[in-house]
């Protein structure tokens, strides 16, 4: 995994599998990405669309877990 997704990788991995996110590995790629989604109005939404579901299914993932913690 890339260096700048350390704290979060299973959150990162979920994203690219849902197609919610793209990775980019250098600077190339993110030139690629950026034009891809300035011509492809359909790609940023299609993107964006999993994105939100995964936000959406994924809310109030801190609650549950505090909820399970034993705070004695």
């Amino acid at each position: 995994m890339d260096p700048h997704t350390f704290n979060f990788l299973d959150i990162t991995k979920q994203l690219i599998q849902i197609k919610g996110a793209i990775r980019c590995l250098d600077e190339t790629a993110l030139e690629e990405a950026l034009i891809s989604f300035a011509s492809n109005p359909s790609l940023c939404y299609r993107v964006g669309r999993a994105a939100q579901r995964f936000a959406e299914k994924n809310q109030g993932a801190v609650t549950r877990v505090l909820s399970e913690i034993d705070f004695r």
